[in-house]
Protein backbone atom coordinates (compact mmCIF):
# COMPACT_ATOMS: atom_id res chain seq x y z
CA UNK A 1 0.00 0.00 0.00
CA UNK A 2 2.85 2.72 1.18
CA UNK A 3 4.49 1.48 -2.17
CA UNK A 4 1.68 2.58 -4.42
CA UNK A 5 1.34 5.88 -2.55
CA UNK A 6 4.89 6.47 -3.24
CA UNK A 7 4.73 5.66 -7.07
CA UNK A 8 1.19 7.90 -7.45
CA UNK A 9 3.39 10.43 -6.04
CA UNK A 10 6.03 9.87 -8.07
CA UNK A 11 3.99 10.06 -11.68
CA UNK A 12 2.53 12.81 -9.52
CA UNK A 13 5.81 15.21 -9.45
CA UNK A 14 6.89 13.67 -12.86
CA UNK A 15 3.52 14.82 -14.57
CA UNK A 16 3.47 18.25 -13.47
CA UNK A 17 7.60 18.52 -14.04
CA UNK A 18 6.37 17.90 -17.78
CA UNK A 19 3.14 20.51 -17.48
CA UNK A 20 6.07 23.18 -15.91
CA UNK A 21 8.25 22.21 -19.38
CA UNK A 22 5.16 22.39 -21.73
CA UNK A 23 4.01 25.53 -20.83
CA UNK A 24 8.01 26.41 -20.66
CA UNK A 25 8.22 25.76 -23.97
CA UNK A 26 5.01 27.32 -25.17
CA UNK A 27 6.04 30.64 -24.13
CA UNK A 28 9.13 30.80 -26.57
CA UNK A 29 7.83 32.49 -29.58
CA UNK A 30 7.88 31.29 -33.17
CA UNK A 31 9.18 32.72 -36.34
CA UNK A 32 7.97 31.68 -40.17
CA UNK A 33 9.75 32.52 -42.63
CA UNK A 34 9.16 31.63 -46.01
CA UNK A 35 11.50 31.22 -49.12
CA UNK A 36 11.48 31.28 -52.69
CA UNK A 37 8.68 33.38 -53.77
CA UNK A 38 8.38 37.28 -52.90
CA UNK A 39 5.84 40.07 -53.60
CA UNK A 40 1.90 39.50 -53.92
CA UNK A 41 2.48 34.78 -54.06
CA UNK A 42 4.33 35.38 -50.80
CA UNK A 43 1.62 37.66 -49.05
CA UNK A 44 -0.95 35.58 -50.17
CA UNK A 45 0.93 32.22 -48.93
CA UNK A 46 1.09 33.85 -45.55
CA UNK A 47 -2.46 34.58 -45.44
CA UNK A 48 -3.11 30.83 -46.05
CA UNK A 49 -0.61 29.36 -43.55
CA UNK A 50 -2.66 28.48 -40.61
CA UNK A 51 0.68 28.80 -38.71
CA UNK A 52 1.25 32.34 -39.75
CA UNK A 53 -2.32 33.03 -38.06
CA UNK A 54 -0.77 31.46 -34.76
CA UNK A 55 2.86 32.63 -34.26
CA UNK A 56 1.94 34.62 -31.76
CA UNK A 57 -0.40 32.37 -30.15
CA UNK A 58 1.19 31.82 -26.15
CA UNK A 59 -0.93 28.77 -25.82
CA UNK A 60 0.88 26.69 -28.92
CA UNK A 61 2.89 23.70 -28.04
CA UNK A 62 5.80 22.11 -29.93
CA UNK A 63 3.50 19.41 -31.06
CA UNK A 64 0.60 22.07 -32.37
CA UNK A 65 3.46 23.81 -34.15
CA UNK A 66 4.37 20.79 -35.84
CA UNK A 67 0.53 20.15 -36.72
CA UNK A 68 -0.24 22.89 -38.00
CA UNK A 69 3.67 22.86 -40.18
CA UNK A 70 2.17 19.48 -42.16
CA UNK A 71 -0.57 21.45 -43.40
CA UNK A 72 1.46 24.11 -45.06
CA UNK A 73 2.12 22.23 -48.62
CA UNK A 74 -1.21 21.99 -48.98
CA UNK A 75 -2.12 25.30 -47.42
CA UNK A 76 1.16 27.05 -50.05
CA UNK A 77 -0.57 25.12 -53.23
CA UNK A 78 -3.86 26.48 -52.68
CA UNK A 79 -2.75 29.55 -52.08
CA UNK A 80 -0.17 29.63 -55.39
CA UNK A 81 -3.52 28.40 -57.32
CA UNK A 82 -4.97 31.64 -58.13
CA UNK A 83 -1.65 32.97 -60.07
CA UNK A 84 -1.35 29.51 -62.20
CA UNK A 85 1.13 27.53 -60.24
CA UNK A 86 -0.45 24.61 -60.00
CA UNK A 87 2.89 22.04 -59.55
CA UNK A 88 4.44 23.96 -56.52
CA UNK A 89 6.55 21.62 -54.11
CA UNK A 90 7.00 22.08 -50.58
CA UNK A 91 9.88 21.87 -48.27
CA UNK A 92 9.25 22.72 -44.62
CA UNK A 93 11.52 22.26 -41.29
CA UNK A 94 11.26 23.64 -37.17
CA UNK A 95 14.00 24.75 -35.32
CA UNK A 96 14.24 25.40 -32.02
CA UNK A 97 17.07 28.62 -31.26
CA UNK A 98 17.70 30.00 -27.88
CA UNK A 99 15.30 32.59 -28.21
CA UNK A 100 12.51 31.18 -30.70
CA UNK A 101 11.17 28.58 -32.62
CA UNK A 102 11.67 28.91 -36.50
CA UNK A 103 9.43 27.37 -39.11
CA UNK A 104 10.95 27.94 -42.49
CA UNK A 105 8.82 27.07 -45.45
CA UNK A 106 11.15 26.51 -48.80
CA UNK A 107 8.44 26.55 -51.85
CA UNK A 108 9.49 25.79 -55.66
CA UNK A 109 6.75 27.02 -57.41
CA UNK A 110 7.22 25.54 -60.67
CA UNK A 111 6.05 25.92 -63.82
CA UNK A 112 3.05 28.39 -64.43
CA UNK A 113 0.34 27.50 -66.23
CA UNK A 114 -0.49 29.99 -69.42
CA UNK A 115 -4.06 30.74 -70.89
CA UNK A 116 -4.98 28.37 -73.98
CA UNK A 117 -8.34 29.83 -74.54
CA UNK A 118 -10.84 32.58 -73.72
CA UNK A 119 -14.46 31.99 -74.46
CA UNK A 120 -16.53 34.55 -73.17
CA UNK A 121 -20.80 34.92 -74.19
CA UNK A 122 -23.56 37.22 -73.78
CA UNK A 123 -26.80 35.88 -74.88
CA UNK A 124 -29.97 37.20 -74.81
CA UNK A 125 -31.50 40.71 -75.15
CA UNK A 126 -28.35 42.44 -73.72
CA UNK A 127 -26.42 40.24 -76.49
CA UNK A 128 -26.42 43.29 -78.84
CA UNK A 129 -26.22 46.17 -75.74
CA UNK A 130 -23.04 48.19 -76.72
CA UNK A 131 -21.72 48.26 -72.99
CA UNK A 132 -21.31 44.49 -72.88
CA UNK A 133 -19.30 44.91 -75.90
CA UNK A 134 -17.33 47.28 -74.79
CA UNK A 135 -16.64 45.78 -71.38
CA UNK A 136 -15.70 42.29 -73.37
CA UNK A 137 -13.14 44.03 -75.29
CA UNK A 138 -11.73 45.59 -72.62
CA UNK A 139 -11.41 41.68 -71.27
CA UNK A 140 -7.87 41.47 -69.33
CA UNK A 141 -7.59 37.74 -69.94
CA UNK A 142 -6.02 36.87 -73.37
CA UNK A 143 -4.23 33.96 -74.42
CA UNK A 144 -0.80 33.31 -73.90
CA UNK A 145 -1.10 35.29 -70.32
CA UNK A 146 -0.49 33.70 -67.04
CA UNK A 147 -3.56 32.41 -65.03
CA UNK A 148 -4.61 34.79 -62.73
CA UNK A 149 -8.29 33.43 -60.93
CA UNK A 150 -8.20 37.46 -59.35
CA UNK A 151 -9.06 38.74 -62.46
CA UNK A 152 -11.19 36.57 -64.10
CA UNK A 153 -13.46 36.85 -60.51
CA UNK A 154 -13.38 40.67 -61.33
CA UNK A 155 -14.42 40.76 -64.66
CA UNK A 156 -16.72 37.89 -63.67
CA UNK A 157 -18.08 40.80 -61.29
CA UNK A 158 -17.80 43.29 -63.65
CA UNK A 159 -20.79 41.10 -66.35
CA UNK A 160 -22.96 40.70 -63.29
CA UNK A 161 -23.10 44.95 -62.17
CA UNK A 162 -23.24 45.86 -65.68
CA UNK A 163 -26.29 43.33 -66.16
CA UNK A 164 -27.82 45.22 -62.98
CA UNK A 165 -26.84 48.33 -63.98
CA UNK A 166 -28.53 48.29 -67.92
CA UNK A 167 -31.80 46.53 -66.51
CA UNK A 168 -31.21 43.33 -66.74
CA UNK A 169 -32.07 42.03 -64.05
CA UNK A 170 -33.09 38.81 -64.42
CA UNK A 171 -29.33 38.02 -65.94
CA UNK A 172 -27.85 35.06 -64.96
CA UNK A 173 -24.00 33.13 -65.43
CA UNK A 174 -24.40 30.07 -67.30
CA UNK A 175 -21.15 28.90 -67.70
CA UNK A 176 -18.28 30.15 -65.55
CA UNK A 177 -15.18 27.98 -64.97
CA UNK A 178 -11.90 27.60 -65.55
CA UNK A 179 -10.71 24.45 -66.95
CA UNK A 180 -7.11 23.79 -66.06
CA UNK A 181 -4.71 20.90 -67.35
CA UNK A 182 -1.68 20.94 -65.45
CA UNK A 183 -0.04 18.47 -67.25
CA UNK A 184 0.07 20.60 -70.14
CA UNK A 185 0.16 23.67 -68.34
CA UNK A 186 -2.76 25.41 -70.04
CA UNK A 187 -5.97 26.96 -69.20
CA UNK A 188 -9.26 27.09 -70.74
CA UNK A 189 -11.48 30.50 -69.58
CA UNK A 190 -15.84 29.90 -70.48
CA UNK A 191 -17.53 32.71 -69.13
CA UNK A 192 -21.73 32.70 -70.50
CA UNK A 193 -24.10 35.22 -69.57
CA UNK A 194 -27.61 35.03 -70.42
CA UNK A 195 -29.07 38.55 -69.91
CA UNK A 196 -32.49 37.65 -70.28
CA UNK A 197 -34.89 40.95 -70.74
CA UNK A 198 -34.06 44.10 -69.97
CA UNK A 199 -36.48 45.84 -67.45
CA UNK A 200 -37.69 49.63 -68.52
CA UNK A 201 -38.34 52.90 -66.76
CA UNK A 202 -42.02 53.04 -64.92
CA UNK A 203 -43.29 56.27 -63.82
CA UNK A 204 -41.38 58.31 -61.23
CA UNK A 205 -42.98 59.15 -57.64
CA UNK A 206 -41.64 62.32 -56.10
CA UNK A 207 -41.99 61.98 -52.33
CA UNK A 208 -42.21 65.45 -50.62
CA UNK A 209 -44.39 68.47 -49.65
CA UNK A 210 -42.24 71.76 -50.62
CA UNK A 211 -42.07 72.01 -54.66
CA UNK A 212 -44.71 71.76 -57.49
CA UNK A 213 -44.08 68.11 -59.06
CA UNK A 214 -43.90 69.65 -62.67
CA UNK A 215 -40.93 71.46 -61.47
CA UNK A 216 -39.24 68.34 -60.29
CA UNK A 217 -40.38 66.24 -63.20
CA UNK A 218 -38.53 68.74 -65.20
CA UNK A 219 -35.29 67.47 -64.05
CA UNK A 220 -35.94 64.47 -65.16
CA UNK A 221 -34.17 63.31 -68.67
CA UNK A 222 -35.83 59.56 -69.33
CA UNK A 223 -39.73 59.05 -70.09
CA UNK A 224 -41.49 55.66 -68.75
CA UNK A 225 -40.70 53.36 -70.91
CA UNK A 226 -37.34 53.72 -72.05
CA UNK A 227 -35.13 50.76 -70.83
CA UNK A 228 -33.45 51.11 -67.61
CA UNK A 229 -29.96 52.50 -66.91
CA UNK A 230 -28.70 52.99 -63.57
CA UNK A 231 -26.35 56.09 -64.90
CA UNK A 232 -29.57 58.03 -65.79
CA UNK A 233 -30.71 57.78 -62.11
CA UNK A 234 -27.26 59.07 -60.12
CA UNK A 235 -27.53 61.51 -62.84
CA UNK A 236 -31.08 62.74 -61.91
CA UNK A 237 -29.88 62.14 -58.33
CA UNK A 238 -26.79 64.46 -59.00
CA UNK A 239 -28.94 67.05 -60.59
CA UNK A 240 -31.12 66.91 -57.56
CA UNK A 241 -28.55 67.49 -54.89
CA UNK A 242 -27.18 70.58 -57.07
CA UNK A 243 -30.39 72.37 -57.39
CA UNK A 244 -29.87 73.13 -53.48
CA UNK A 245 -33.35 72.99 -52.98
CA UNK A 246 -33.07 70.06 -50.68
CA UNK A 247 -30.02 68.19 -47.77
CA UNK A 248 -30.80 64.54 -48.72
CA UNK A 249 -32.08 62.85 -51.93
CA UNK A 250 -32.71 59.57 -51.98
CA UNK A 251 -33.34 57.42 -55.57
CA UNK A 252 -35.04 53.91 -55.29
CA UNK A 253 -36.06 51.92 -58.08
CA UNK A 254 -38.35 49.59 -57.19
CA UNK A 255 -38.00 46.40 -58.84
CA UNK A 256 -40.14 44.24 -56.44
CA UNK A 257 -43.53 46.52 -57.62
CA UNK A 258 -42.30 46.10 -61.56
CA UNK A 259 -45.50 46.02 -63.55
CA UNK A 260 -44.85 44.52 -67.18
CA UNK A 261 -41.14 45.25 -66.81
CA UNK A 262 -41.61 48.60 -65.61
CA UNK A 263 -39.47 49.30 -62.51
CA UNK A 264 -41.10 52.29 -60.41
CA UNK A 265 -38.68 55.23 -59.49
CA UNK A 266 -39.78 56.70 -55.94
CA UNK A 267 -37.53 59.68 -54.96
CA UNK A 268 -37.01 60.95 -51.47
CA UNK A 269 -36.13 64.30 -50.64
CA UNK A 270 -35.74 66.06 -47.44
CA UNK A 271 -35.90 70.30 -48.09
CA UNK A 272 -32.85 71.97 -46.66
CA UNK A 273 -33.38 75.08 -44.79
CA UNK A 274 -35.15 77.74 -46.81
CA UNK A 275 -32.78 80.59 -45.96
CA UNK A 276 -29.14 80.41 -46.73
CA UNK A 277 -26.33 83.10 -45.98
CA UNK A 278 -23.39 83.40 -46.94
CA UNK A 279 -20.00 86.20 -45.72
CA UNK A 280 -16.31 86.30 -46.58
CA UNK A 281 -13.29 88.31 -46.31
CA UNK A 282 -10.70 88.45 -48.26
CA UNK A 283 -7.57 90.41 -49.71
CA UNK A 284 -5.80 91.55 -53.22
CA UNK A 285 -3.47 93.67 -54.59
CA UNK A 286 -5.98 94.99 -56.92
CA UNK A 287 -8.76 95.49 -54.55
CA UNK A 288 -7.04 96.05 -51.24
CA UNK A 289 -8.96 94.34 -48.19
CA UNK A 290 -12.64 92.90 -49.26
CA UNK A 291 -15.60 91.33 -48.02
CA UNK A 292 -19.20 89.97 -48.65
CA UNK A 293 -21.93 89.13 -47.76
CA UNK A 294 -25.01 87.56 -48.94
CA UNK A 295 -28.91 85.78 -48.33
CA UNK A 296 -30.58 83.74 -50.33
CA UNK A 297 -33.87 82.28 -50.32
CA UNK A 298 -33.77 79.35 -51.96
CA UNK A 299 -37.13 78.96 -52.68
CA UNK A 300 -40.03 81.49 -52.57
CA UNK A 301 -42.96 79.77 -53.63
CA UNK A 302 -43.66 75.57 -55.08
CA UNK A 303 -42.27 76.65 -58.62
CA UNK A 304 -39.21 77.05 -57.27
CA UNK A 305 -38.58 80.64 -58.00
CA UNK A 306 -35.11 82.11 -55.39
CA UNK A 307 -34.69 85.48 -54.33
CA UNK A 308 -30.72 86.54 -53.82
CA UNK A 309 -28.99 89.76 -52.58
CA UNK A 310 -25.56 90.15 -52.43
CA UNK A 311 -22.81 92.74 -51.10
CA UNK A 312 -19.06 93.72 -51.96
CA UNK A 313 -17.12 95.68 -49.84
CA UNK A 314 -13.32 96.82 -50.77
CA UNK A 315 -10.93 99.44 -50.86
CA UNK A 316 -11.85 100.31 -54.67
CA UNK A 317 -15.66 100.32 -54.47
CA UNK A 318 -18.64 98.91 -53.50
CA UNK A 319 -21.10 96.75 -55.28
CA UNK A 320 -24.76 95.51 -54.44
CA UNK A 321 -27.28 93.04 -56.48
CA UNK A 322 -30.66 91.98 -56.08
CA UNK A 323 -31.63 89.18 -58.17
CA UNK A 324 -34.56 87.40 -59.00
CA UNK A 325 -34.35 84.00 -60.24
CA UNK A 326 -37.14 81.58 -62.14
CA UNK A 327 -36.12 77.80 -63.13
CA UNK A 328 -36.77 77.39 -66.94
CA UNK A 329 -38.09 74.16 -69.10
CA UNK A 330 -34.17 72.29 -67.48
CA UNK A 331 -33.70 73.97 -64.42
CA UNK A 332 -30.43 72.41 -63.51
CA UNK A 333 -29.06 74.20 -66.67
CA UNK A 334 -31.85 76.90 -67.46
CA UNK A 335 -32.75 79.80 -65.63
CA UNK A 336 -34.31 83.01 -66.28
CA UNK A 337 -32.74 86.46 -63.84
CA UNK A 338 -33.97 89.48 -63.79
CA UNK A 339 -31.30 91.93 -61.70
CA UNK A 340 -30.71 95.43 -60.24
CA UNK A 341 -27.56 96.70 -59.13
CA UNK A 342 -25.17 99.84 -57.99
CA UNK A 343 -21.37 100.22 -58.53
CA UNK A 344 -18.71 102.23 -57.28
CA UNK A 345 -15.58 101.98 -58.21
CA UNK A 346 -12.76 104.53 -57.91
CA UNK A 347 -8.97 102.64 -59.59
CA UNK A 348 -5.43 104.90 -60.38
CA UNK A 349 -7.39 105.89 -63.38
CA UNK A 350 -11.22 106.38 -63.38
CA UNK A 351 -14.15 106.71 -60.92
CA UNK A 352 -16.94 104.94 -62.19
CA UNK A 353 -20.87 105.18 -60.84
CA UNK A 354 -23.42 102.54 -62.17
CA UNK A 355 -27.01 101.83 -61.76
CA UNK A 356 -28.31 99.21 -63.75
CA UNK A 357 -31.28 96.82 -64.67
CA UNK A 358 -31.44 93.95 -66.46
CA UNK A 359 -32.51 90.99 -67.87
CA UNK A 360 -31.07 87.49 -68.64
CA UNK A 361 -31.14 83.82 -70.17
CA UNK A 362 -28.77 81.23 -69.43
CA UNK A 363 -29.08 77.75 -70.77
CA UNK A 364 -26.95 74.86 -72.34
CA UNK A 365 -26.04 74.11 -75.40
CA UNK A 366 -24.16 70.99 -76.07
CA UNK A 367 -20.63 71.63 -73.86
CA UNK A 368 -21.13 75.35 -73.63
CA UNK A 369 -23.06 77.66 -71.05
CA UNK A 370 -25.11 80.09 -73.33
CA UNK A 371 -26.54 83.39 -71.91
CA UNK A 372 -28.27 86.02 -73.50
CA UNK A 373 -29.26 89.15 -71.52
CA UNK A 374 -30.11 92.99 -71.98
CA UNK A 375 -29.41 95.13 -69.36
CA UNK A 376 -30.28 98.88 -69.38
CA UNK A 377 -27.37 101.36 -67.04
CA UNK A 378 -26.75 104.55 -65.68
CA UNK A 379 -23.65 105.63 -65.54
CA UNK A 380 -21.46 108.59 -64.02
CA UNK A 381 -17.79 108.49 -64.74
CA UNK A 382 -14.84 110.58 -64.95
CA UNK A 383 -11.55 109.10 -67.10
CA UNK A 384 -8.69 111.31 -67.01
CA UNK A 385 -10.03 114.92 -68.37
CA UNK A 386 -12.87 112.78 -69.82
CA UNK A 387 -16.09 113.24 -67.76
CA UNK A 388 -19.52 112.36 -67.90
CA UNK A 389 -22.90 110.68 -68.22
CA UNK A 390 -23.96 107.83 -69.75
CA UNK A 391 -27.17 105.99 -70.69
CA UNK A 392 -26.99 102.93 -71.99
CA UNK A 393 -29.20 99.83 -73.37
CA UNK A 394 -27.10 96.86 -73.85
CA UNK A 395 -27.87 93.54 -75.29
CA UNK A 396 -25.12 90.62 -74.72
CA UNK A 397 -25.10 87.13 -75.84
CA UNK A 398 -21.59 85.17 -73.59
CA UNK A 399 -20.52 81.69 -73.96
CA UNK A 400 -18.69 80.05 -71.73
CA UNK A 401 -17.32 76.35 -70.52
CA UNK A 402 -14.90 74.99 -68.23
CA UNK A 403 -13.16 71.25 -68.21
CA UNK A 404 -11.29 70.54 -65.82
CA UNK A 405 -10.04 67.53 -63.42
CA UNK A 406 -10.41 69.11 -60.62
CA UNK A 407 -12.21 72.63 -60.26
CA UNK A 408 -10.04 73.23 -56.90
CA UNK A 409 -6.69 72.63 -57.76
CA UNK A 410 -6.79 71.28 -62.07
CA UNK A 411 -3.91 69.27 -63.15
CA UNK A 412 -5.41 69.61 -67.05
CA UNK A 413 -8.22 71.62 -67.32
CA UNK A 414 -9.39 74.67 -69.72
CA UNK A 415 -11.94 77.66 -69.68
CA UNK A 416 -12.93 79.68 -72.61
CA UNK A 417 -15.56 82.54 -72.61
CA UNK A 418 -16.69 85.10 -75.48
CA UNK A 419 -19.04 88.34 -74.66
CA UNK A 420 -20.57 90.36 -77.65
CA UNK A 421 -22.27 93.19 -76.44
CA UNK A 422 -23.23 96.42 -77.70
CA UNK A 423 -25.81 99.69 -77.69
CA UNK A 424 -27.12 102.15 -80.52
CA UNK A 425 -28.03 105.98 -79.76
CA UNK A 426 -31.29 105.14 -81.52
CA UNK A 427 -32.15 102.69 -79.05
CA UNK A 428 -32.81 103.99 -75.43
CA UNK A 429 -29.02 105.17 -75.27
CA UNK A 430 -26.60 108.22 -75.48
CA UNK A 431 -24.03 106.28 -77.67
CA UNK A 432 -23.13 103.57 -80.43
CA UNK A 433 -20.58 100.77 -79.64
CA UNK A 434 -19.84 97.05 -80.86
CA UNK A 435 -17.84 95.12 -78.53
CA UNK A 436 -16.09 91.51 -78.32
CA UNK A 437 -14.12 89.81 -75.83
CA UNK A 438 -12.16 86.58 -75.64
CA UNK A 439 -10.48 85.08 -72.22
CA UNK A 440 -8.99 81.71 -72.45
CA UNK A 441 -7.20 80.01 -70.30
CA UNK A 442 -4.90 76.44 -70.33
CA UNK A 443 -3.42 74.23 -67.74
CA UNK A 444 -1.26 71.14 -68.26
CA UNK A 445 1.26 69.28 -66.49
CA UNK A 446 5.10 69.41 -66.91
CA UNK A 447 6.01 66.30 -64.98
CA UNK A 448 4.48 64.86 -61.57
CA UNK A 449 4.73 67.35 -59.72
CA UNK A 450 4.50 70.45 -62.14
CA UNK A 451 2.11 72.04 -64.19
CA UNK A 452 2.13 75.10 -66.59
CA UNK A 453 -0.75 77.53 -67.14
CA UNK A 454 -1.14 79.57 -70.58
CA UNK A 455 -3.91 82.81 -70.70
CA UNK A 456 -5.07 85.14 -73.01
CA UNK A 457 -7.66 88.49 -72.67
CA UNK A 458 -8.23 89.63 -76.34
CA UNK A 459 -10.83 92.19 -76.87
CA UNK A 460 -12.24 95.12 -79.38
CA UNK A 461 -14.64 97.88 -79.22
CA UNK A 462 -15.97 99.85 -82.40
CA UNK A 463 -17.02 102.96 -81.17
CA UNK A 464 -17.62 106.33 -83.42
CA UNK A 465 -16.21 108.65 -80.64
CA UNK A 466 -14.57 106.99 -78.05
CA UNK A 467 -14.58 109.76 -75.13
CA UNK A 468 -18.55 108.83 -75.29
CA UNK A 469 -17.56 105.23 -74.25
CA UNK A 470 -18.24 105.25 -70.73
CA UNK A 471 -15.30 104.06 -67.83
CA UNK A 472 -17.25 100.71 -67.64
CA UNK A 473 -16.86 99.74 -71.46
CA UNK A 474 -13.45 100.79 -72.04
CA UNK A 475 -10.59 98.18 -71.90
CA UNK A 476 -7.77 98.49 -69.26
CA UNK A 477 -4.52 96.22 -68.90
CA UNK A 478 -2.15 95.29 -65.60
CA UNK A 479 -3.06 94.29 -61.90
CA UNK A 480 -2.87 90.65 -60.78
CA UNK A 481 -4.88 88.41 -63.57
CA UNK A 482 -3.78 90.51 -66.53
CA UNK A 483 -0.01 91.92 -66.75
CA UNK A 484 1.60 91.74 -63.83
CA UNK A 485 4.63 94.52 -62.15
CA UNK A 486 1.85 97.13 -62.68
CA UNK A 487 -1.10 98.71 -61.02
CA UNK A 488 -4.55 97.33 -61.26
CA UNK A 489 -6.02 99.29 -64.85
CA UNK A 490 -3.07 101.61 -65.25
CA UNK A 491 -1.85 100.58 -68.61
CA UNK A 492 -3.40 101.91 -71.32
CA UNK A 493 -3.24 104.68 -73.65
CA UNK A 494 -2.94 108.12 -72.39
CA UNK A 495 -4.93 111.78 -72.77
CA UNK A 496 -2.70 115.03 -73.41
CA UNK A 497 -2.11 115.14 -69.48
CA UNK A 498 -0.91 112.11 -69.24
CA UNK A 499 -3.42 109.91 -67.80
CA UNK A 500 -4.82 106.16 -68.43
CA UNK A 501 -8.17 106.80 -70.47
CA UNK A 502 -8.77 103.37 -71.60
CA UNK A 503 -7.84 102.13 -75.77
CA UNK A 504 -10.02 100.08 -78.34
CA UNK A 505 -8.31 97.15 -77.86
CA UNK A 506 -7.15 94.29 -75.40
CA UNK A 507 -4.05 92.10 -75.64
CA UNK A 508 -3.02 90.27 -72.55
CA UNK A 509 -0.55 86.78 -72.68
CA UNK A 510 0.67 85.08 -70.25
CA UNK A 511 2.74 81.68 -69.61
CA UNK A 512 3.83 80.13 -65.97
CA UNK A 513 5.35 77.17 -64.70
CA UNK A 514 4.30 76.15 -61.25
CA UNK A 515 6.70 73.54 -59.56
CA UNK A 516 5.68 71.72 -56.44
CA UNK A 517 7.83 72.34 -53.19
CA UNK A 518 6.25 70.39 -50.13
CA UNK A 519 3.16 69.18 -49.64
CA UNK A 520 0.78 72.07 -50.44
CA UNK A 521 3.52 74.30 -51.12
CA UNK A 522 4.81 75.25 -54.38
CA UNK A 523 6.60 78.32 -56.55
CA UNK A 524 5.88 79.95 -59.72
CA UNK A 525 7.77 81.97 -62.18
CA UNK A 526 6.08 83.53 -65.38
CA UNK A 527 6.33 86.00 -68.06
CA UNK A 528 3.11 88.63 -68.53
CA UNK A 529 2.92 90.69 -72.04
CA UNK A 530 -0.03 93.06 -72.78
CA UNK A 531 -1.66 96.25 -72.78
CA UNK A 532 -4.60 98.38 -73.60
CA UNK A 533 -3.98 99.96 -77.13
CA UNK A 534 -5.78 102.37 -79.72
CA UNK A 535 -4.24 100.44 -82.61
CA UNK A 536 -3.02 96.89 -82.92
CA UNK A 537 0.49 98.47 -83.39
CA UNK A 538 1.03 100.32 -80.13
CA UNK A 539 3.21 98.79 -77.46
CA UNK A 540 2.74 95.87 -75.05
CA UNK A 541 3.89 96.01 -71.75
CA UNK A 542 6.16 92.96 -70.48
CA UNK A 543 6.08 92.04 -66.42
CA UNK A 544 7.60 88.88 -65.18
CA UNK A 545 8.89 87.53 -61.36
CA UNK A 546 8.55 84.61 -59.08
CA UNK A 547 5.62 83.28 -56.90
CA UNK A 548 4.66 81.23 -53.77
CA UNK A 549 1.83 78.94 -54.36
CA UNK A 550 -0.48 77.42 -51.72
CA UNK A 551 -3.37 75.14 -52.24
CA UNK A 552 -5.95 75.69 -49.97
CA UNK A 553 -9.31 74.30 -49.33
CA UNK A 554 -10.72 77.20 -51.57
CA UNK A 555 -8.42 77.41 -54.34
CA UNK A 556 -4.79 78.51 -54.33
CA UNK A 557 -3.13 81.35 -52.44
CA UNK A 558 -1.01 83.46 -54.89
CA UNK A 559 1.93 85.55 -53.80
CA UNK A 560 3.66 87.26 -56.90
CA UNK A 561 6.67 89.39 -57.24
CA UNK A 562 6.87 90.94 -60.44
CA UNK A 563 9.47 93.37 -62.33
CA UNK A 564 7.59 95.37 -64.56
CA UNK A 565 10.26 95.08 -67.37
CA UNK A 566 8.97 97.89 -69.56
CA UNK A 567 9.22 100.63 -67.38
CA UNK A 568 12.79 102.42 -66.54
CA UNK A 569 14.43 100.84 -63.34
CA UNK A 570 12.49 97.92 -64.32
CA UNK A 571 10.01 98.51 -60.55
CA UNK A 572 9.25 95.48 -58.55
CA UNK A 573 5.38 95.32 -57.46
CA UNK A 574 3.69 92.76 -55.31
CA UNK A 575 0.72 90.86 -55.99
CA UNK A 576 -1.46 88.95 -53.65
CA UNK A 577 -4.41 86.70 -55.18
CA UNK A 578 -7.18 83.85 -54.13
CA UNK A 579 -9.30 81.89 -56.15
CA UNK A 580 -9.65 78.82 -58.14
CA UNK A 581 -7.45 78.61 -61.49
CA UNK A 582 -10.47 77.78 -63.83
Amino acid sequence: MHLAIHHARQLTVALLLWLVAFEAAAAVPISVEVKGISGALRENVLAHLSLAHHKDDSDLSEAGMRLLLRRAPKEVQTALRPFGYYEASVATSLKRTESKWLAEIDIKPGRQVRIDKVDVRVDGVGKSDPAFSTLVEKLPLKVGDSLNDAEYEKFKESLQNVAAERGYFDAKLTRHEIAVDPVRHRAEIYLYIDTGPRYLFGPVRFEQSQLDPDLLRRYVDFKQGEPFDSAKLVELQSALVDSDYFQLVTVSPKRDEAVDREVPIVITLTPRKPNKYTFGIGYGTDTGPRGSAGWERRWVNRRGHRVKLNAKVSQIGDSYTASYIVPMAHPRTDQLVYSAGYDDETTDTARSRITKYGVSYTHRRGSWTETWGLSYQQEAYTVGTDQGRSTLLVPNVLWSRVHADNRVYPRHGNSVSLLLRGAADSVLSDTSFTQTRLDAKLIGTAGDNARWIARTSLGYSWVPEFSTLPASMRFFAGGDRSVRGYGYNTLGPTDATGQVIGGDYLVVGSLEYEHTIRGRLGAAVFYDVGNALDDLSGPLERGAGVGLRWRSPVGPIRLDVASALSREGQPWRIHISIGPDL
